[in-house]
């Protein structure tokens, strides 16, 4: 399973991207820094970000650099946008892209033209928004919590600069993929982005899973636990008393969790260890925790416990 994630610069959709791969345990890639990383790399050699010929020469770089602190900075977010309008530029990292989105498994990209350019078959599209005062405020709240100089007016005005690039640019220019869902975050906390995002996605592959009878009602009873499998993989049914729900994790399948999300006749999930959303309503039922997992869509018909993968 693909899926994509779009959307303007600080409208949230990294933190979105990164939770949906902890959810549905798949890689993820913010290909956004492939391009922090090109602008890192001329700005380092001394050339012209807005020279194509310079930024394709910056283009060769080892995955390494991604991990450099100095991509996470405004400047070189500044620097991307300038980097990104030439075509050569975008042809030379569409491979790099096109190989992560396309591994077996799938994975989670997020960026600006990953549902129209990098992986239009991708089942699952987001496209994040947000308006610019929430954008800028966020961010101006960032650059205050990490003890760098901060003014909003000037924010707001590069976040226009860069929205102006983006969508503007004739090669690949930021747009919402014609089956792309749009998610505006501008009136919502992190948690509860997250949670919209998971309701989205699950929109959208909900109907593509199968489901396969494991196991009688009868064969569960309350507090019980039960290891069957679902084709190939093994997963642990658990009927707490009030709530059935199915799970494993990656080191043993067998090993009992210790607080594992729930997931009550289909749409109660975790994407990690402690972490539980509650997909019907959007609401977040606790904060995400630590040590990822994977939990099953579960339905009951009739006295049959049905799990899908």
């Amino acid at each position: 399973m693909i899926i994509a994630v779009d959307g303007l610069t600080a409208s949230g959709k990294g933190t979105i991207a990164k939770a949906l791969a902890a959810h549905f345990g798949l890689p993820h890639l913010d290909t956004g820094l492939l391009y922090r990383a090109v602008g890192h790399q001329v700005a380092l050699h001394g050339g012209d970000p807005d020279n194509e010929i310079d930024a394709l020469n910056a283009c060769q770089f080892t995955d390494s650099l991604l991990n450099e602190p100095e991509l996470r900075s405004e400047i070189s977010g500044g620097l991307a946008s300038r980097v990104s309008v030439h075509p050569a530029v975008r042809q030379a990292l569409f491979d790099r892209q096109r190989s992560f989105a396309t591994q077996s498994g799938g994975a989670v990209l997020d960026g600006r033209d990953i549902g129209t350019v990098i992986a239009p078959e991708a089942q699952a599209k987001l496209y994040v928004i947000a308006s610019i005062a929430a954008r800028a405020k966020r961010r101006f709240l960032e650059m205050q919590g990490g003890g760098r100089p901060a003014d909003l007016s000037a924010i707001e005005a590069d976040l226009a600069a860069r929205d102006a690039r983006d969508t503007l640019r004739a090669t690949a220019p930021l747009k919402a993929a014609d089956d792309a869902m749009v998610l505006d975050t501008s009136d919502l906390g992190r948690n509860e982005a997250i949670a919209a995002a998971i309701a989205l996605v699950n929109s959208r592959i909900v109907s593509d899973v199968t489901y396969t009878p494991v196991a009688a009602m009868a064969d569960l009873p309350s507090g019980a636990k039960k290891l069957v499998m679902v084709g190939t993989t093994p997963v642990l049914l658990c009927h707490d008393g009030d709530q059935i729900y199915a799970i494993s994790n990656h080191c043993s399948h067998a090993q009992e969790p210790l607080d594992c999300g729930r997931m009550r006749n289909g749409w109660i999930s975790c994407p990690v260890h402690g972490a539980r959303f509650d997909l019907a309503t959007g609401e977040a039922l606790n904060p995400p925790a630590s040590e990822p997992i994977q939990t099953y869509p579960v339905r009951i018909v009739g006295e049959m416990i049905e799990v899908a993968i």
